[in-house]
């Protein structure tokens, strides 16, 4: 079973993508700040990461400047204007989902990204 590790700002949308995760059949890790994600990444080497721009006022583009070994990147933002998300892709995310976003979509970016 494949791990996915989830970090965004809401504990509302961090439960409803772990479960849309659980019924894909993956193993599902929720961080609240970018130290829990760090330390996740160290110990448990999720297959993919699922982020929004911030995490707790902190922006993502510093962290992800950091990360030596990444796992695949799926951002998953309100943000449309097309400069933020070249940004996004500049930055080295692997794919990109708007929100509001269902299952489909979702299914769809993880089967682009090789993970189902």
């Amino acid at each position: 079973m494949q791990t996915a590790l989830v970090a965004f700002d809401s504990k509302q949308l961090s439960a409803i993508m772990e479960k849309m995760l659980e019924d894909l059949g993956f193993d599902c890790l929720i961080a609240s700040d970018f130290e829990e994600v760090s330390q996740i990444l160290a110990e448990r080497n999720p297959a993919v990461l699922f982020l929004d721009w911030t995490l707790n006022n902190q922006d993502v583009s510093e962290f992800l400047s950091k990360l030596q070994e990444k796992p695949i990147l799926i951002f998953v933002s309100k943000e449309k204007d097309p400069k933020q998300i070249q940004k996004a892709l500049d930055l080295g995310i692997d794919e990109y989902i708007m929100k509001p976003f269902d299952n489909d979509i979702l299914q769809s970016k993880l089967s682009l990204a090789g993970l189902l």
